[in-house]
Order: C-alpha cells, then structure tokens, then sequence
C-alpha cells in the first residue's frame, strides 16, 4: 500500500509539472531535445552518459532522419535511436542489404544499414524500461541500452546544479530532472510488479491524465506478448508472421499498438486470401475480430463464435450483441480482461484462443466474409 501511494503522490507531481501543463511531457521527441540539450549545455554528459573521454563533442537532434547524432570535428560518432514511449519492431530489409534470404531485419540493424556511410563509431538505444532482449542488443545488433530513469538521470543529478547560482538555462534542466526522477518511482513501480496486479483503480486514472497510461500499459501487453510467444508453436507463429507481412510489410507474432492514448495487443492470423486475416485483440477487453480490405456485412465472427463455443458479449436480457461491421468486425468474447490486473495466467489464455481458431474450418469462415 505505501508503494502505491508513493506511486500515486509521484503522478500527482507530473499532473501539475509545467511539462504536462504545456503537452510536451509525453512527447517523444522533446525528451530527445531535452537530452541533446543537456549535452552541449554540459558536455561532462558526453563522458558520464556515452562513455566519451576527449572534448569538443557537440549533439545534433532529427538530423539526416536519426534521432540524436553525436558528433566530434564534424565527423559522426556515435548514433542514437530514441525510444521513449514506442518499441522496437522487425521491418522489410532494404534492397541493397545483401543477404536475399533476410526479407526482414530488426530495426536496429536498418538503422546501421541505412547510416554505414557515415562512419560512427557506437551506436546506442535510449528507452524508458529498457528493451526485453537488451541482453543481445550489442552482442547481436553492437546497440548499446541506455534507460531516461536511469543512467541519463543519475548522470543529470551527478551535475549538482542546484548548488550553484541558477541561470535560466539551469532551471529548465532541473525541471527536466524533477520530471525524470517522478517518471523513475512509476516506471519502477511497474517493473517491480511484473505481471502481477496493480490493484490500485487510481493509478490507472491518474496515468491517463498526464498521456502516459499508453506508455505504461504498452509495457505490460509487451510482458504478456513475450511469454505468449515463448509458447506459440511454429505453425501458429509462422501464420501470424505471414499476416503481419500482408498487412504492414513488417515481421511480427504479436503486435502491440496504441490508439487513442490507450495500448493493446493484436494477434492476426493468416488466411489464404491475403486480403482477410482474423484473431484476438486486446485492448481494456478481449475480441475475437475478423478483417478486411472491404466493409462486410456478414456475421462471420458470430458464426466463430458459435462454432467454437465462445461466450460473447450479451445485451439485457441476454441477447447477443450484434458484432461491429465494416473493414474490422469484431465481438468482445472477455469483457473482464484488465492490463493493469493479474497478468501471469493471460499469455495461456491467449495461446489457447489462438490454437482454437488455427483450424481450416474457421479459415473458410472467414473466406466467405464478404
């Protein structure tokens, strides 16, 4: 309970700090500037945060399309991708990669594709809970990982500027530093909690108003979408690959996403017309959905729904509620299903749902779909 209220107390601090006030706290980008900022304004940052021991370095933002360059002479030394509030994902490799048998690479390995011309000596990931596999992220991809509530804070704190006389210049990087150090007590708050619940109603509405419960519940679907992954079998995976593919060009099993502030969780599988997938969805509820390139008036989701056993949502005296029509028909079949709830038995849940509708008559269901 008094981590909850520390938690809650740490919230209410963002609420009323001049970033949220202004709409840039749960920027992206702004967090970026902040840091590029900080550097050329402190450049024992350089040294502290990237590990850089000569002088004379200077940092650029957005430039030649990279999040944050870091340059020495005007020469490139170190590229870095900034991931604050979005992950990383698998995308179509370039025509001039090379390897013809890689239709797809991780993100990280396009960026150093794509920058090889410029001659960096290190590249590094800045993120607020740290990537899943940053165990292989310099090993496999030579990324190094860097979280915002971590180093970069500690190494804004070791700065001390509070000691001395303050310019203006000093007072907009304490703000940032009283910002990054509410945003640490939450984000580790959620990483402590692991899959397990955060009981507390008010922390989820509290999140929502300061635009970052997307952030938070981002990385709980993205708990819940690694361990269902450890269980899917090949089959199941390779279908939802093939349907990420003929959708967005990208090469995913499960794809976290966030519409509205609010994230989720979508698992699409394959179909033989590359026009039609169908799946789970996850977001606040469960719903089995079925999708389109062309609105459909057809009740295929029902009719899964039927064939399967699954309980969908029902209106007052227990008739069915019609499913949603158009490109994305859908039927909420758990209504109950809450990201900031008990966590652990969901990955099952999903693989089951998953392998009950991996079956040749649902697929031709959802053919007919016109």
């Amino acid at each position: 309970m008094k981590n909850q209220e520390t938690v809650i107390a740490a919230i209410e601090a963002l609420r009323v700090h001049p970033f949220t006030l202004i709409q840039l706290s749960d920027k992206e980008k702004f967090h970026t500037g902040m840091l590029c900022y900080a550097l050329n304004k402190y450049p024992i940052l350089f040294k502290t945060i990237f590990k850089l021991k000569e002088v004379g370095y200077i940092a650029c933002v957005e430039e030649d399309s990279i999040d944050l360059l870091i340059k020495h002479k005007g020469e490139v030394v170190l590229i870095v991708e900034s991931k604050f509030k979005t992950g990383l994902h698998k995308s179509k490799a370039p025509n001039d990669f090379g390897i013809p048998e890689r239709k797809y690479i991780s993100q990280l390995e396009k960026i150093k594709h794509n920058n090889n011309g410029l001659g960096a000596n290190g590249y590094y990931l800045l993120s607020l809970f740290g990537e899943k596999d940053e165990g292989n992220l310099e090993s496999q991809f030579g990324f190094i990982g860097i979280q915002f509530t971590d180093i970069i804070l500690k190494s804004l704190q070791e700065l001390e500027i509070e000691v001395r006389g303050l310019s203006e210049e000093d007072s907009l990087i304490i703000l940032w530093i009283k910002y990054l150090e509410q945003l640490k007590i939450i984000v580790d708050y959620f990483v402590k909690s692991e899959m397990n619940s955060i009981d507390n109603p008010n922390i989820k509405k509290l999140l929502k108003s300061i635009k970052l419960n997307g952030v938070f519940e981002s990385y709980r679907y993205g708990l819940v979408q690694q361990k269902v992954e450890e269980k899917l079998s090949h089959k199941i995976k390779e279908s939802l690959k093939v349907s990420c593919e003929n959708r967005n060009e990208l090469e995913q099993v499960g794809e976290l996403f966030n519409s509205h502030g609010n994230g989720g969780i979508h698992y699409a599988l394959a179909t033989e017309d590359a026009a039609k997938s169908f799946g789970i969805q996850w977001q606040g509820a469960l719903k089995l959905f079925i999708e389109t390139t062309k609105p459909s008036l057809k009740e295929g989701v029902r009719e899964i729904c039927k064939a399967l056993n699954f309980k969908s949502t029902v209106k007052k005296d227990d008739v069915p509620k019609k499913p949603s029509s158009g490109k994305f028909s859908s039927l909420s079949i758990q209504n109950d299903w809450d990201i900031y709830g008990g966590i652990n038995d969901k990955p099952e849940e999903i693989v089951k749902y998953l392998k009950s509708l991996n079956q040749n008559i649902i697929k031709k269901i959802v053919i007919n779909q016109d």
